[in-house]
């Protein structure tokens, strides 16, 4: 195996690499409603009911027989007679030629209505109403199965229950339904200068140039905050390949997916790629054409996939979010939900062609349009470019950069 990074793979060739060599095997299991929120979900979900059930009112009003109302205005009101209410419900309710039945908002119409005629357009008087308004079949109402029709797909196999679908199937009374388990990815660590937090005081560390481990607690904390995964921290292996291999094989009684930071570049101190070859892992991916990230690799080990990422945090953070896990939505048949927003670059960012360079941008409100301020492009190491930007601009490999006043998709983070 050479040290250094000769030939670099597009990321999308890295991802479809991946995604064809990795086994990831989620079992199912079944959740209360409310707790599958952020879950995967492991089979489509269709509704079995109409919604609404029954025709329904969209007013306070009275429904009639629109046929009824034809004619009708102010200056020819027309007659009907009130014959009960809709409040209680009750099946049994009918009206019939010349009647009309008193509904509120959400009622159900009684057998015989297809109208529901608001109540500022008639006048009261004792039993009977005076419509002063002509209306059409189904004016002011919700048609049953008008929200949700039966057999509709309510969520697909593979997609992230969101509080939309939540609502939706608790409409039709759905209170259990089946997700996959969460995936479990380990993230480890490497290098003798990283130390964990609450190691001693921070000015003695830094003074001493050791680093505290910003990125494995970057990577743990956006994995939790996805929902469906379930990081497991390993802790920090030492420069050398016996510490290295032995979080390895830990990592592989507990995971689903392997994530070390560091120890995968082209320096005599990077071991990790070592120590997966050791274990007769094999690597499939060394390094990528990205920016920043160059070092991104990535090889199975048992049939597990093993991300090796840079140590450095905005760089480790963009390889997770668009090497690690559009290359497991792609293995598993996941959809992972990501916010787009279209706005216009305020100053030009130009890009090395043949490099996808990931662009940290500052999204601002700048009159009709949203605006898109380039923060950085190099910096893998500076934490600052993520702390003040609100979302990453993708320049694929084969554009040379964007232009200032050109309006482009950032993703929002």
């Amino acid at each position: 195996m050479g040290k250094k990074l000769k030939f670099l793979l597009h990321i999308n060739e890295a991802i479809e690499i991946m995604s064809k060599n990795i086994r990831i095997e989620l079992k199912e299991e079944k959740l209360q409603l409310i707790d599958a929120l952020h879950r995967i979900a492991s089979r489509d979900i269709v509704s079995e009911l109409d919604i609404p059930f029954f025709d329904r009112s969209y007013v306070d009003g009275y429904a009639v027989r629109a046929e009824d109302t034809y004619g009708a205005s102010e200056s020819n009101p027309i007659i009907l007679k009130i014959v009960g209410s809709a409040r209680p419900f009750s099946s049994e309710l009918v009206i019939n030629q010349g009647e009309a039945v008193k509904v509120y908002t959400g009622d159900p119409l009684p057998r015989g209505a297809d109208t529901v005629i608001m109540l500022e357009d008639v006048i009261e008087d004792g039993d009977k109403i005076y419509v002063l308004k002509s209306l059409g079949k189904y004016a002011n109402v919700a048609v049953r199965g008008e929200d949700i029709p039966r057999g509709k797909v309510l969520i697909k196999r593979g997609n992230l229950i969101k509080p939309k679908h939540v609502a939706a199937l608790a409409t039709i009374g759905i209170n259990e339904v089946y997700v996959y388990e969460k995936i479990r990815m380990c993230i480890i660590c490497t290098g003798n200068e990283v130390v964990e937090l609450g190691a001693g005081d921070a000015k003695s560390i830094l003074k001493k140039g050791l680093i505290f481990n910003s990125t494995g607690v970057l990577i743990t904390s956006y994995l939790k905050m996805l929902g469906f995964a379930e990081p497991i921290y390993m802790g920090i292996a030492g420069d050398d390949k016996k510490s290295i291999t032995l979080l390895l094989r830990k990592a592989l009684d507990l995971c689903h997916v392997i994530i070390s930071t560091g120890g995968a570049g082209p320096s005599e101190q990077d071991l990790t790629i070592e120590a997966i070859e050791d274990l007769n892992g094999e690597i499939a991916v060394r390094g990528i054409a990205m920016r920043p990230g160059r070092p991104t690799s990535a090889g199975v080990l048992n049939g597990k996939p093993i991300f090796m990422l840079s140590g450095f945090p905005v760089a480790s953070l963009l390889g997770l979010k668009y090497f690690v896990l559009p290359s497991i939505e792609k293995a598993i048949g996941i959809s992972i939900p990501r916010k787009i927003v279209v706005a216009k670059l305020v100053k030009r960012v130009a890009n090395a062609v043949g490099y996808t360079s990931f662009v940290r941008v500052k999204i601002y409100r700048c009159g009709e349009h949203l605006c898109a301020e380039p923060i950085a492009l190099t910096g893998s190491g500076t934490i600052s470019t993520i702390l003040d930007s609100d979302g990453v601009l993708t320049v694929p490999p084969n554009v040379e950069g964007f232009d200032e006043g050109q309006f482009v998709e950032v993703e929002l983070v």
